[in-house]
C-alpha cells in the first residue's frame, strides 16, 4: 500500500472437533482456505473491511495493523500432536520442521499465550520482567528468543524457591539472571509448571525424554544448551533455544549482568541512568569484524 507499514498481528480461529472435516490433512487445509475465502467476502460484503486470501491464511487490512488470520482444526494435525506432547513416549528423531512450525503456530503458541496472559493478570510484576528480559536478550543479539525469555520468567515467577516470588519487574530480571547462571542445565531438565498439575509421573517422563536426549550429546560435546520443557511441549520440540555454544556465552552475559546489579544496588552513590548501562552492555569480545555504520 504505497510503502505503508503495519504491525502484523497473528489470529488463529480454531474450530472445534467435527466429524465433517475431511480425514487427510492436505483435504483439511483446503476447507481451511475454503472458509477463509467465505470469510474474505463476507467481511468486504458486510462490514467493508478489505483483505487479501489464500489457502494459508487471511492478511485483514486496517490503517495501522494487519491482522492475520489462519484457521485451525485439531483433526488436521491430531497424529503430530501425539506424537510431540505423548508424555508415555521419549524424545526421537524429530518430525519434519514445516509440520512442527504449523503444529506451533496454530496449537502450541494459542495455548501458551493463554496460560501466560492469565499469570499476567495475577502477578503485576510478571509483565514488566518479560519486556525488562526480553530488552536484555535483544541488547545482547539474541531478540529472536521470546518464548524462551517467557518460559524462564514464568518459572521464577511460579516456581521461585528458595526466594518468594518477585514483586518488581527489577527482582524479575535479576532472578531470571541468576536462575540462567546457576542451574544445573547439563544434568537437569528445566521444568516449567505453567497450570500447577504436573504429577509425578508426568515429571518422571520429562526427565526421561531430557536423559534420552542428553545419552546422544554427552559425548559430542561437554557443553549442553537449555531443556526448557512444559506439558505442551515434553520433549522441548517446539520452544526455540540457542545452540549449546550460545547457550554457555548467553549465561555467562548473565552472570555479569546480575553481579553488575549488585554492584549497583549496593554502591554507596546513587545510580543514575548511566550506571546501569553496563548491565546492556553488549561483550564485542566474541566477534572477529565490527562495522559501525
Amino acid at each position: 500500500d504505497g510503502g505503508l507499514r503495519r504491525h502484523l498481528h497473528s489470529v488463529v480461529l480454531e474450530f472445534e472437533s467435527s466429524g465433517r472435516w475431511p480425514d487427510d490433512p492436505d483435504a483439511a487445509q483446503k476447507v481451511a482456505g475454503a472458509l477463509l475465502l467465505q470469510i474474505r467476502e463476507e467481511m468486504l460484503s458486510d462490514l467493508g473491511i478489505e483483505s487479501d486470501a489464500n489457502e494459508g491464511f487471511l492478511d485483514v487490512r486496517y490503517p495501522d495493523a494487519v491482522f492475520r488470520l489462519q484457521v485451525f482444526h485439531p483433526h488436521e494435525l491430531q497424529d503430530l500432536a501425539h506424537t510431540v506432547t505423548n508424555l508415555q513416549e521419549t524424545a526421537g528423531t524429530a518430525p519434519p520442521e514445516d509440520r512442527l512450525e504449523r503444529l506451533r503456530c496454530l496449537w502450541w503458541r494459542p495455548r501458551l499465550r493463554a496460560s501466560l496472559h492469565a499469570h499476567a493478570l495475577q502477578q503485576p510484576a510478571f509483565a514488566g520482567a518479560v519486556r525488562l528480559c526480553k530488552r536484555w536478550m535483544a541488547s545482547q543479539m539474541l531478540s529472536g528468543y521470546d518464548e524462551l525469555v517467557e518460559h524462564l520468567v514464568a518459572y521464577v515467577f511460579l516456581q521461585p524457591s528458595p526466594f518468594e516470588a518477585p514483586t518488581s519487574p527489577q527482582v524479575g530480571f535479576a532472578r531470571f539472571c541468576w536462575l540462567l547462571d546457576t542451574f544445573d542445565w547439563q544434568r537437569e531438565p528445566l521444568v516449567v509448571d505453567l497450570d500447577g498439575k504436573l504429577t509425578e509421573e508426568e515429571r518422571l517422563g520429562l526427565r526421561r525424554s531430557f536423559e534420552k536426549h542428553s545419552e546422544g550429546l554427552a559425548k559430542a560435546s561437554p557443553s549442553s544448551g537449555l531443556w526448557v520443557v512444559t506439558r505442551f511441549d515434553p520433549h522441548a520440540m517446539l520452544l526455540a533455544t540457542p545452540p549449546a555454544t550460545v547457550s554457555a556465552w548467553l549465561r555467562r552475559r548473565a552472570r555479569h549482568a546480575l553481579t553488575t546489579c549488585g554492584r549497583r544496588l549496593l554502591g554507596s552513590s546513587a545510580a543514575g541512568c548511566d550506571d546501569w548501562r553496563a548491565v546492556f552492555e553488549l561483550d564485542t569480545s566474541a566477534f572477529d569484524l565490527m562495522l559501525r555504520l
